[in-house]
């Protein structure tokens, strides 16, 4: 006659709660941070970004005269340190047998899966929230007027003060025409994302895509309609005030074309399972995670931020 043994048992659980687990790694999710955040694949657990001191100007040649030369530079050294992420969960092996309300798939699906990805948005987006009070590898805050540059006696400005209006777009992306490279030269450089948080949809829209000045009273022509450049992003993790029917929160223009500059995504393994039946307990044990470590690399460079008060 055939029997049921414990491993049997055991064996079935481990079974179902890994087939549950890849269920949900797989099912689509709205991934805010990737539309904020460069990813930089690296085996180390610490990568090492290096702002690069940028040649000097090109001069004419005077007869029979060697010249100068000048010598690759390297400065703002920023370490972002890989961690490991969890969340861990353990199941008994009665409300396993018993199962009548889904335990196994409440715990070991969608929601252990989002507890993981909450937190990768919580970490990317608190490097945002953090940007005024930060400070970076050339010894100012991320959002600063001060951002010395190693070849020139010039200073990078990525930060202003003022709420969302078509105004303040317009200064904050015309600021980033006057970010210099580290040797006083204009870098380039340009907004491509306009980001804020999910609540200030409406105001954001209505700025950009209205055919006149939105709230006057005037055949104004509105020139951000006509711009069309850039990809608002809205994100639910950014800080905001909770009071008042216009609250404070900051938002920032991004230029997302940069390599390596602004908040990076350093990422050394996506989301993984291990799970095994502990004997002695006879619980059922599992650990998702992941491995990665987010940062702001060189200063001054990939966004404008403002506090928005």
């Amino acid at each position: 006659m055939a029997t049921t043994r414990m491993s049997d048992i055991g064996a079935l659980m481990l079974a179902g709660s890994t087939a549950i687990f890849e269920k949900n790694v797989k099912v689509p999710a709205k991934e805010y941070w990737r539309e904020i955040a460069t990813v930089v694949p690296e085996d180390k657990q610490v990568g090492n970004y290096d702002t690069l001191g940028n040649l000097g100007p090109a001069v004419k040649h005077e007869e029979e005269s060697a010249g100068a030369y000048d010598k690759i530079e390297y400065n703002n050294r920023t370490n972002i340190t890989s961690y490991v992420w969890e969340k861990k969960v353990k199941i008994t092996l009665e409300a396993n047998v018993f199962d009548q309300y889904g335990v196994v798939e409440k715990q070991f699906g969608a929601p252990m899966i989002k507890t993981l990805r909450d937190l990768k948005e919580i970490n990317v987006a608190g490097v945002y929230n953090d940007m005024f009070t930060s400070t970076g590898a050339d010894g100012v805050f991320y959002a600063s007027a001060t951002h010395p540059l190693l070849n020139s006696g010039k200073v990078n400005n990525n930060l202003m003060t003022g709420a969302l209006s078509t105004e303040n777009i317009k200064k904050m992306q015309n600021m980033f025409h006057s970010i210099y490279n580290q040797a006083g030269a204009l870098h380039g450089t340009r907004a491509t994302h306009l980001l804020v948080n999910e609540d200030k949809q409406f105001q954001v829209f209505e700025l950009l895509n209205s055919a006149l000045m939105p709230w006057e009273l005037s055949n104004t022509k509105n020139s951000l309609e006509m711009n069309g450049k850039i990809k608002v992003v809205l994100n639910p993790y950014l800080t905001i005030a909770s009071t008042g029917t216009d609250p404070v929160a900051p938002w920032f223009m991004l230029d997302m074309s940069l390599d390596k500059a602004g908040v990076i995504m350093q990422t050394k393994q996506g989301i993984s399972l291990h799970n095994w039946l502990e004997d002695d307990d006879l619980t059922l044990r599992g650990t998702a995670y992941e491995i990665y470590g987010v940062g702001c690399t060189a200063p001054g460079y990939g966004f404008i931020a403002s506090t928005g008060a």
